[in-house]
């Protein structure tokens, strides 16, 4: 897979050192270390605590949060969102 610069990509591209893009050509995926400041990590994880906090009072999966079958109110197992962007603010940012 080579990476084509377009629209969407071309400024990500500028912030990727070649070996960078060499690494996600040959992997399928690159690490970009400390890319999101710790405020920002800290407001995803408030709203994705405010999701499990949601979960707890769900027996079964519904049209926004998905649950492993050992998800219990005092120990709840998101498996994913369904469209977190659309769910809240943070993630929409």
């Amino acid at each position: 897979m080579t990476v084509e610069p377009d629209a969407t990509s071309s400024g990500l591209l500028r912030l990727l050192s070649g070996e960078q893009v060499r690494s996600y050509e040959e992997r399928g995926y690159v690490l970009v270390e400390s890319a999101v400041g710790d405020d920002w990590l800290d407001r995803l994880r408030a709203a994705s605590a405010e999701f499990v906090d949601e979960s707890r009072s769900l027996d079964a999966s519904n049209g926004r949060i998905d649950i492993e079958p050992d998800h219990t109110a005092d120990d709840p197992r998101l498996r994913r969102l369904s469209g977190p962007t659309d769910l809240h603010p943070a993630f929409a940012e």
